[in-house]
Order: structure tokens, then C-alpha cells, then sequence
């Protein structure tokens, strides 16, 4: 299964809403806004390795993060 976004509101701040990212009807993290312009993802499954960070220069760049999901 591919993984699916869904918009929900956050917990902590009233009106605001959060991403969260679900893997196989597991949630694998959150996107939320950064405190400067960019956003934050919070996942405990975020990889620590070069690998886990890609970037394509194409047109528009895009970058993607992988997870590591058991």
C-alpha cells in the first residue's frame, strides 16, 4: 500500500492542522509548519543515513525523505 497524507487538526494549537503520514493503517509521523518559512516532520522511523535524504534538481525540485517502516 502506498503511503497516504491526511489533514487533521493539532492536538496543541487550536486552528491549526497537521499532516500525518500512514503507512499500511500505521501512522508513521507528522508534517507540521517550521518556525521559519519550511516544514517539520516528526517520525520516530526517520533514518540517519545519507540515503535517507534525496533531492532532484528537476523542474520544480523536489525532495524526499524515506522512512525506515518495519
Amino acid at each position: 500500500m502506498k503511503t497516504q497524507l491526511r489533514v487533521v487538526p493539532h492536538l496543541f494549537f487550536a486552528g491549526a492542522q497537521v499532516v500525518e503520514l500512514w503507512h499500511d493503517g500505521q501512522l508513521i509521523g507528522t508534517v507540521v509548519g517550521a518556525d521559519g518559512p519550511g516544514v517539520r516532520i516528526i517520525s520516530k522511523y526517520l533514518r540517519n543515513s545519507g540515503e535517507a535524504i534525496r533531492m532532484s534538481l528537476g523542474d520544480p525540485p523536489a525532495l524526499e525523505v524515506a522512512l525506515a517502516v518495519d
